[in-house]
């Protein structure tokens, strides 16, 4: 938004320089030609804007998607690790290796 506001700004200034040169010079001394090369200089300055700012929406709108796209990866990277997490807690509560002989002769003893 401020360089388009800068952008505004110059426009403005060149109107401008463009208004205070006709004035100090004569309307006829300018031929049709010469206004119709203004003319187009100014619609060819016009476009240029434009199409800068055409290219910022279009980049801004492609970052914002990246955005989306980034959070709802991390959201599922989130969610894998809380699923792995409870796995993880629930295979720690299980019998180590040195323990199970203890416990199969305790069970056979039961038998």
């Amino acid at each position: 938004e401020e360089e388009e506001e800068e952008e505004e700004e110059e426009r403005v200034q060149r109107g401008n320089a463009a208004e205070e040169e006709s004035s100090s010079s004569s309307d006829d001394d300018l031929s049709d030609d010469d206004l119709v090369k203004e003319y187009n200089e100014i619609r060819r300055d016009d476009a240029q804007i434009l199409s800068k700012s055409q290219l910022r929406t279009e980049d801004d709108r492609a970052k914002g998607l990246a955005i989306i796209s980034q959070r709802k990866i991390w959201e599922r990277a989130l969610n894998v690790r809380i699923r792995v997490q409870k796995l993880l807690a629930s295979a720690n509560k299980m019998p180590q290796v040195r323990n199970s002989r203890a416990i199969r002769i305790d069970f056979l003893f039961l038998l």
